[in-house]
C-alpha cells in the first residue's frame, strides 16, 4: 500500500495518479490494467527526467492491439535504479535474486532488463 507524504505526495504521484493507480484494482482487462500502470509510473517518473521505453511482449501486445497476450512489462530505462522508490511506493515488491517487480493486487509485473535501447546499425 502506498504511503503519502504530508503534503499528499508520494515520489511525484500526486493524489490524482495515487487514485488511478488504485482504480486500476477493479480493471477487468489485463492489457488496460498494465498500461495504466504504465501511465502511472511514467507520470511519476517525470519530475526526474526519467522516461521508461516499453520494449519486449507487451510492446507486440500494444501494437497488435492484444494479439499478443504477456505477462510482463519490459521496460528500459536510464537510471533504473531512481525507479526503485516509485515502485515500492506503487506497491511493488521484488524478493532478493529476482529480476521482477510484482504488484499482488493489480497482478502486474514490471521487468527492466536494461538502461540503454539497442540501435542496430546502418547498413
Amino acid at each position: 500500500m502506498c504511503l503519502l507524504r504530508t503534503d499528499g505526495v508520494l515520489h511525484g504521484m500526486n493524489r490524482r495518479l495515487i487514485d488511478f493507480l488504485d482504480s486500476l484494482k477493479r480493471e477487468k482487462n489485463p492489457l488496460r490494467r498494465a498500461f495504466g500502470v504504465l501511465a502511472v509510473l511514467t507520470e511519476a517518473l517525470k519530475p526526474q527526467g526519467v522516461k521508461p521505453i516499453l520494449v519486449g511482449g507487451r510492446a507486440l501486445e500494444f501494437y497488435t492491439l492484444g494479439g499478443y497476450a504477456m505477462k510482463d512489462i519490459d521496460l528500459v530505462v536510464s537510471g533504473r535504479e531512481r525507479v526503485k522508490p516509485v515502485l515500492e511506493e506503487m506497491g511493488f515488491s521484488r524478493r532478493p535474486g529476482e529480476r521482477h517487480w510484482y504488484h499482488e493486487e493489480l497482478d502486474v509485473a514490471i521487468e527492466i532488463p536494461d538502461e540503454i535501447l539497442a540501435v542496430l546499425p546502418k547498413k
